[in-house]
């Protein structure tokens, strides 16, 4: 191997480390908002939090849900997203003109997406063949989101909710 490539790649992983130890500093800033019972410092930690997530650009769903493993924020943040972008091909009043190409690709990201969070919240799906790509039918899909809106429901109701 060149040892540029190995220097380059080098570099790239001490700056993911560098994002990452400083987006596990902004959960953590956002972990103490969320556990303080006065509002002054509740209010602080919170800018702090979300100061850190905007200057380094790191989204601020990864925020929510500060005191689960980031797992769990980065894929109910994924869900957020996919579902909106979904739901934007629903509101386009040209929908049926535009469902080609890139809805086909947001649907199978966002089956992706699903299947993620099936994983890590326990809801069995069926198995599939090694190097098949999951399609989820509609009720497996309302199942999912159901279990996921579940989750959040429950990590939004904690004491200063």
């Amino acid at each position: 191997m060149d040892p540029r490539e190995v220097s380059a790649q080098a570099t790239e992983a001490l700056t993911d480390a560098q994002e990452l130890r400083l987006l596990l500093k902004a959960r953590a800033l956002q972990a103490m908002a969320d556990s303080s019972e006065y509002l002054p410092e509740r209010e602080m930690f919170t800018a702090k939090a979300r100061g850190l997530a905007d200057h380094y650009g790191f989204e601020r769903e990864l925020l929510d849900f500060s005191r689960e493993p980031l797992r769990v924020a980065v894929v109910i943040a994924e869900v957020r997203r996919m579902k909106e972008i979904i739901g934007d091909f629903k509101d386009d009043p040209e929908w049926w003109a535009t469902k080609s190409v890139e809805w086909s690709d947001s649907l199978n990201e966002y089956d992706e997406t699903l299947e993620m969070a099936a994983d890590l919240f326990n809801v069995p799906v069926h198995r599939i063949p090694w190097g098949s790509r999951r399609h989820f039918r509609p009720a497996e899909r309302a199942l999912i989101e159901q279990v996921v809106w579940a989750r959040v429901a429950t990590l939004k109701a904690g004491p200063f909710s």
